[in-house]
């Protein structure tokens, strides 16, 4: 046994040693080991760390996700073939082992994220019959040596939204939070290597003004992703976030060097093609300004084909969608398609499929009903009360789409005011419990927005001589409201 695992160990992971009148590869040799001894702990432990698994492991980011097939290899040992998950598991059936603790929790999240069903089922290992989650194996190998990446992996398992902050894991019957979590690991870390992506998940937990202080010195979110790049610079993630949280025209510095919105986004692709988050950003900022493009790989890109792109590689986008819907709506109200007036309707295609600027809005709404806006640009782009659109099985028409429109957002101004002007007097409408006739709907608008033009006009024009509105503490007549829309524009 001591002379077949020394032979691998001595070989490189690409050479092979003749002996026994066969060639036997670094793997070969531990695979012998454990078919000679199934209980040998060192031979498992050899096998694991020379797969393929581990030699490739890198440091998942949410910018990064675990990709499908990655953890497929397989061993024949004694005609019986064993995974990856297989192998860890003999190992910790034996006795406990840090890194094999690390290694299962990867392969286990792996498999779990990788499930090609929207509602997979986690997937567990059983050892002695007792089942492990990824959470639990990360948490296993906190418990017997803290590593920083560790409980990065255990902070990102948590969940991210600002509403379950409250969620906490307990290590040695304390309690942590998501955020807690972040800030052990770069404690940890004190040759200043494995928290890179600590740093960047950090900023992650932080939203508007938020900040987090750390031994004495105080962080934003924008602060934490520059910490992040200053040690790991190949961190798309990092890079579309910090772009994404940048001050219009305030460019950021890293390593010295100065970085303005869209370079980052642009940093963010080069470091990953795949990094979809960085394609949409990049859309939106291109489509700030009409004609402007960006210059990828050899290729240019409008704002338009950013959003196609990012879409080819994540099509489960509600806000792609509904933003390369606008293009399209951009495309239309300025003729540019088919010749001018008499052409047909702009289209893009992503991943085969023809999207026409409504079913962009319909397909955002199939991923995300809780979209204001969308709701909004399609009852816009309805031509009148008559036609409608499906959603999800129910029909709407444009007033019923500008109504779901505020009732996901009553702040909505755009909103209330196509529906003041599209009801007809005497007529009412349910929203939020309440009833709105076509004038509260208009005076809706401007408590919302006091500069909306339109609103102004429109509630003008529907006062009758001496009748008035009351708004911010006064009322207006027919005329100051015409005045007031004139002021606006």
């Amino acid at each position: 046994l001591d002379t077949v695992l020394s032979s691998g160990v001595r070989a490189f992971d690409t050479s092979t040693i003749s002996t026994l009148d066969r060639p036997y590869t670094k793997k070969d040799c531990y695979i012998k080991v454990v078919e000679l001894t199934p209980q040998c702990l060192e031979g498992w432990l050899a096998l694991i760390s020379s797969s393929s698994f581990v030699s490739t492991r890198q440091m998942i980011t949410p910018s990064s996700p675990p990709k499908k097939g990655k953890n497929e290899e397989t061993f024949n040992i004694n005609d019986t073939i064993y995974t990856f998950k297989d192998c860890c598991v003999k190992v910790l059936e034996i006795d406990s082992n840090i890194m094999t603790w690390y290694y299962l929790g990867m392969c286990i999240w792996e498999s779990t994220t990788s499930s090609s069903s929207s509602a997979a089922v986690e997937v567990v290992a059983r050892i002695h019959g007792t089942p492990y989650t990824a959470m639990d194996c990360f948490l296993k190998c906190i418990q017997e040596n803290e590593i920083p990446k560790t409980w990065c992996h255990v902070g990102y398992l948590m969940d991210a939204t600002a509403s379950k902050k409250s969620v906490t894991v307990q290590v040695a019957g304390k309690k942590y939070t998501q955020q807690q979590c972040f800030l052990k690991a770069i404690e940890l870390d004190t040759r200043m290597r494995d928290s890179c992506h600590a740093w960047y998940l950090l900023g992650r937990t932080l939203f508007g003004t938020e900040t987090i202080t750390m031994q004495g010195k105080t962080y934003t979110d924008i602060q934490c992703y520059t910490r992040s790049l200053e040690m790991e610079p190949l961190n798309s993630g990092a890079w579309y976030s910090i772009g994404y949280m940048m001050e219009e025209g305030r460019p950021v510095v890293i390593n010295g060097t100065s970085y303005t919105t869209r370079q980052c986004h642009l940093k963010a692709i080069q470091i990953n093609a795949v990094c979809f988050e960085a394609w949409f950003h990049l859309g939106n900022e291109l489509c700030k300004e009409d004609g402007q493009t960006a210059f990828i790989s050899g290729k240019s890109y409008t704002g338009q084909q950013c959003f196609i792109k990012s879409l080819e590689i994540n099509p489960e986008q509600s806000d792609t969608f509904f933003c390369l819907g606008k293009t399209l709506e951009i495309m239309t109200m300025s003729g540019g398609f088919g010749g001018g007036g008499g052409g047909r309707a702009p289209t893009a295609v992503v991943n085969g499929t023809t999207f026409t600027e409504r079913q962009c809005y319909l397909k955002a709404l199939e991923i995300d009903q809780n979209k204001t806006d969308t709701w909004f640009s399609l009852g816009y782009s309805l031509v009148d009360d008559r036609e409608t659109a499906m959603v999800k099985g129910a029909r709407y028409t444009k007033k019923e789409c500008y109504i779901k429109a505020v009732t996901i957002n009553p702040q909505h101004c755009d909103a209330w005011c196509m529906i003041g002007k599209m009801m007809s007097p005497g007529e009412t409408v349910n929203i939020g419990g309440r009833s709105f006739d076509n004038k509260a709907c208009l005076i809706m608008a401007l408590m919302s927005a006091p500069q909306h033009g339109d609103a102004w006009m429109s509630l003008g024009y529907l006062l009758s001589n001496g009748e008035t509105a009351r708004l911010f503490g006064r009322q207006y007549t027919k005329d100051q409201c015409l005045t007031m829309a004139q002021q606006c524009w």
